[in-house]
């Protein structure tokens, strides 16, 4: 069986580890997407806030290496506004034979940072995950940092992807975590030109002697220095200063994961390849393979896209076309 968690609530409620729209993938056994979870409740526990209780110890996003905001005061309700602004809302769920979805929206867990993050999941059934991070950060002048995190039980490593970029100069790459039951293939296709980090030292409480194995994958970003500042009118922070803006205050993830049994066969030519699709800030894949394919599209301005034959203004579009059936 493969399944997966997305979890939504309030950090106003006691015992928590700030870890609003974290996940979890399980799959033939095995914790493919997991965490290192809290050490032993004490009062050293509840005066830190590293590494016990730490939103970059989650499967969470993490803005400018902050945590999530918890309450002033813990409040013990359902009412997710009651104990003040940080929390995250489940919403948007559809549930068919072929997919299931999810939404969590911790905008104001994260207030002091973005006006917008959503975490929108789309499990393609029996063994895809599509999951798109759509952060819009307030305005400042100077680099806002995004990771994007995930830990597991399974050791990473790079692996060859699946994603086809038009005209890419370099091959693209993809990352695994690969256990004695079950590999789980990472492969962004948004950002473009990310980059990642593999984060070591982190162990499971109650067996110091188990590690937990991270990765951050974070946008590809720059410094200027010994800069003339006569080459530009414009000051560094000001996107028209250069042809690539050195700052962006908004940033779209789109991760494909895929559960596969240990020691699946992975060929050169794989099963589907993944089609990156950018309109605008519409951002989408399509997951193409022999008889089938499958559009996952997220539109969150409404924008007019037009993929194909398809065009449409609405926020979200999952399509899967197999042979001469269509499902929407």
């Amino acid at each position: 069986a493969t399944f997966m968690l997305l979890k939504g609530g309030s950090n106003a409620w006691s015992h928590t580890h700030l870890d609003l729209n974290s996940f979890f993938i399980t799959s033939h056994g095995e914790r493919l997407a997991t965490e290192p979870g809290p050490e032993h409740y004490s009062l050293a526990y509840w005066h830190s806030i590293q590494p016990v209780v730490s939103t970059a110890q989650h499967n969470c996003i993490v803005v400018d290496g902050a945590h999530q905001r918890v309450s002033a005061q813990y409040a013990m309700s359902y009412d997710l506004e009651e104990a003040g602004d940080c929390y995250s809302r489940l919403s948007d769920h559809v549930s068919e034979d072929w997919v299931e979805m999810v939404r969590g929206d911790a905008t104001t867990g994260y207030g002091d940072m973005l006006s917008r993050a959503w975490r929108d999941m789309v499990y393609l059934k029996p063994n895809v995950f599509v999951i798109h991070d759509d952060l819009i950060g307030h305005p400042v002048r100077c680099q806002r940092n995004f990771e994007w995190l995930l830990h597991s039980e399974c050791e990473l490593g790079e692996t060859p992807s699946r994603v086809v970029w038009e005209g890419s100069p370099t091959p693209p790459r993809a990352l695994e975590a690969r256990g004695e039951k079950a590999t789980l293939r990472i492969e962004p296709v948004f950002p473009a030109g990310w980059e990642y980090k593999l984060i070591t030292g982190r162990t499971v409480p109650y067996a110091d002697d188990k590690p937990l194995h991270a990765v951050s994958i974070r946008p590809y970003w720059h410094h200027k220095w010994n800069v003339d500042p006569r080459k530009s009118p414009y000051p560094h922070w000001d996107p028209r200063g250069d042809t690539t803006p050195l700052f962006d205050n908004t940033c779209q993830y789109l991760i494909v994961l895929t559960a596969l049994p240990a020691g699946a066969d992975v060929p050169d030519a794989p099963p589907y390849r993944l089609e990156p699709i950018a309109q605008g800030t519409a951002k989408g894949v399509r997951l193409v393979g022999e008889g089938e394919e499958t559009l996952v599209l997220f539109n969150h301005n409404r924008e007019r896209v037009a993929v194909g034959d398809l065009e449409t203004d609405a926020e979200k579009v999952i399509k899967q076309m197999q042979g001469s059936r269509n499902a929407n």
